[in-house]
């Protein structure tokens, strides 16, 4: 998912796990079963991702490689293979009747199920006489370009020319260079590609991401340069965001807030009524929903998931004599796709395919893997107008995607950001790590907004800041309005 504005968690571990509602509907027809733990032995790839498996009695061990690259990473034990927060587990495996394919969960409630295809042995660059086990700048250069080549699935979209990146910067790189030197070509590589998606780090000192801030920031930017009362830009977006906020908790009554740390001095999710017959409901990130924070032993993603349901049960049933719903995710960056997926659910009235995803790169292209629509226990059944913009991303997006599928939502508001795909890490050795959109993503209709944004039915400015500053929200004015006329 995309990077949120919040720091206390580590995002670049959340993105990796693409998690949504459990489905163990893609095996059926394919004869998967769950067979006994030898089954498993042996050298597997996951087609699509450069992943390589090779699993024994005592675990797994776990290559990265792409056409010309190959690099080992830590092995894992069989108690790590089942345990979080890892993010690498093989969780109810399931293998075909031939023996020649299996899946599994990355974790317990992943929907999204990772396939493996048996190997007869390593690929030729993971043979002990090719792996890389000790990087040299060029080799570094040589993975990080060949991993974006082999995976990145977006360079036409995005209009990048990556063969023209690899002529312009490989004759700046030698063994002799520094690593922050190294970083600073690999950002400049990179910098043309608008996708929130891709992050580079190294070892938690430098961090580089390519994309491009959001219209709302844009705003805040000239607005704060056109002003001289307060000093630094930080101060006037805080400043600003506060406003904004209570210009939106000016249209409610019986305001309720959940969600995050304790100490947290915003939460997660707020909502309310507007005039008693419209229900109203902001959520501010798909992450970081339960008051306890990431540590050793902590399953943040049960302890979200948990936290997320608790909450919507209260606001669903807070909701229970209203006529209509807003649901606000404007400045939603994100987070897990399980979370978006619950918080859709309380809205669905059957079972439903909502999501497919394939990759389609120098492999070929894979099969779709599906997410569904499971309606919870309890559901609210009104006209909602679903508040959207440029800053809503990534599991953001997911929700948005779910919510369309259901005939009585309209969004309003403007594209959201278009970054769908998980962000799949890549290491370059010497603690530097990639991460990069390698997967296509389909809505129920079979249409892909990676890098265009979900539509909106209702085109409005999300963050009108001439209104805020005259005490009116225009976009959730609008919302009203549609759903006025709905209700009447």
């Amino acid at each position: 998912m995309k990077q949120p504005l919040y720091t206390f968690i580590a995002t670049t571990f959340l993105i990796t796990l693409s998690l949504s509602g459990c489905n163990d509907s893609d095996h059926n027809d394919d004869y998967y079963i769950t067979g006994d733990a030898k089954d498993y032995y042996g050298t597997w790839e996951q087609v699509g991702y450069g992943n390589v498996w090779v699993i024994d009695s005592k675990g797994a061990q776990r290559f990265q490689h792409t056409r010309q690259t190959c690099t080992q990473l830590p092995f894992l034990s069989n108690a790590e293979l089942e345990a979080f927060p890892v993010g690498q587990s093989l969780i109810d495996k399931k293998i075909k009747v031939n023996k020649q394919s299996f899946s599994a969960l990355p974790l317990t409630d992943a929907s999204f199920r990772r396939y493996f295809t048996r190997m007869d042995k390593l690929p030729a660059k993971c043979q002990a006489d090719q792996l890389i086990t000790t990087a040299t700048p060029t080799q570094q250069f040589e993975i990080f370009w060949h991993s974006f080549n082999d995976y990145y699935a977006f360079f036409d979209k995005r209009g990048v020319d990556w063969q023209q990146q690899y002529t312009t910067y490989q004759p700046m790189i030698n063994d002799a260079m520094s690593q922050e030197a190294l970083f600073s070509v690999f950002s400049d590589m990179l910098a043309p590609i608008d996708d929130g998606h891709i992050a580079l780090s190294a070892g938690g000192e430098r961090g580089f991401s390519p994309e491009q801030p959001a219209q709302l920031t844009k705003d805040l930017q000239y607005g704060f340069q056109q002003q001289s009362e307060i000093s630094t830009f930080e101060e006037y977006e805080a400043r600003t965001h506060f406003a904004i906020r209570q210009v939106q908790a000016s249209y409610l009554r019986d305001l309720k807030q959940a969600g995050g740390p304790d100490a947290a001095p915003q939460k997660v999710t707020s909502w309310g009524k507007i005039n008693g017959d419209i229900g109203f409901i902001q959520v501010d990130r798909m992450v970081g929903i339960s008051n306890t924070l990431p540590g050793p032993g902590i399953n943040f993603v049960e302890e979200d998931l948990a936290a997320i349901k608790e909450i919507m049960a209260l606001a669903v049933t807070d909701f229970k004599d209203v006529k209509a719903l807003v649901i606000d995710v404007r400045s939603n960056e994100g987070g897990l796709d399980n979370v978006a997926l619950a918080i859709a659910n309380h809205f669905a009235r059957e079972r439903k395919q909502v999501l497919t995803k394939y990759t389609n790169n120098w492999q070929g292209r894979t099969r779709n893997v599906h997410a569904y629509l499971n309606p919870a226990s309890q559901q609210l059944h009104v006209p909602i107008a679903v508040l959207s913009s440029d800053l809503t991303a990534s599991a953001a997006e997911v929700f948005l995607l779910a919510m369309r599928s259901i005939p009585e939502v309209t969004i309003i508001g403007e594209r959201s950001d278009g970054v769908f795909s998980i962000s799949m890490d890549k290491q370059l050795l010497n603690d530097m790590e990639v991460s990069l959109s390698n997967e296509i993503w389909l809505d129920h209709q079979e249409q892909n907004y990676e890098v265009s944004g979900v539509p909106v039915d209702i085109a409005v400015t999300a963050f009108d800041l001439d209104g805020f500053g005259n005490g009116k929200d225009t976009a959730l004015e609008a919302a009203i309005d549609h759903l006025k006329a709905q209700i009447q």
